[in-house]
């Protein structure tokens, strides 16, 4: 008989082992883990600063790989890129805005101008050299045909409409604004509609342009006018 008995206490002490052994994981589960350090004895609550900034340089449309993503024109070397120094990204390196040249002002900020623009700066020509100005793998403010934009968002999280296209408005929230038809070609030789030359710039032949009234240079293309600037 006592022979008999000793498997069943023998059962009974492994139970006992597998139950001891389990039950400090099960209270483990309901352990609450810090989320702060363990020192910290006087809290303060979280703050959040959300800064706008509504000043000029928003209207910027260049974010070149440079200090402030503006394009700077080098008169003597004639280009926007350095001749042999790559950027940190593997492409050419543009010159930095202490590497003006002998031309004076040339730093480079808009793709397009037009006479509402508060803040006009030197305009990039619209050239097949300066391509790479309007293209998103350069520019990132550029448009790029890869991406979808959705309409601009209202203060209270509405949508504005769609664009149309054939009167696209520079701002939708000035409906008696500045509009362009995208769907023909712009031509104007007004003052406010001007993109800038400098020092070494070449024209294509039989570039459509309009030169200032002082200036008697031929560009060797089709001259349309001359204004007042």
């Amino acid at each position: 008989m006592k022979f008999c008995s000793f498997p069943a206490l023998l059962g009974s002490a492994l139970l006992t082992s597998v139950a001891g052994f389990s039950a400090p994981a099960q209270a483990a589960d309901t352990i609450p883990l810090s989320q702060e350090p363990l020192y910290v004895t006087n809290r303060i609550k979280p703050a959040f600063i959300m800064a706008i900034d509504d000043s000029g340089s928003m209207q910027w449309e260049t974010l070149f790989a440079t200090q402030d993503g503006r394009g700077t024109w080098n008169g003597t070397q004639a280009s926007f890129y350095h001749p042999t120094e790559l950027a940190p990204n593997g492409q050419p390196r543009l010159y930095r805005s202490d590497e003006l040249g002998a031309n004076g002002q040339t730093d480079f900020l808009e793709l397009y101008n037009f006479p509402e623009r508060t803040s006009a700066r030197q305009t990039i020509p619209p050239i097949p050299n300066f391509g790479f100005a309007r293209a998103a793998e350069f520019n990132p403010a550029a448009f790029n045909p890869n991406t979808v934009y959705g309409p601009w968002a209202k203060a209270d999280g509405t949508y504005w409409p769609n664009a149309d296209p054939s009167a696209a408005l520079v701002d939708p929230r000035l409906p008696a604004g500045r509009a362009f038809n995208l769907t023909a070609d712009v031509q104007q030789d007004g003052d406010k509609w001007r993109f800038d030359f400098r020092v070494g710039m070449r024209i294509p032949a039989g570039t459509v342009y309009s030169r200032n009234a002082s200036n008697t240079c031929n560009f060797g293309g089709t001259q349309i006018g001359t204004t007042g600037w």
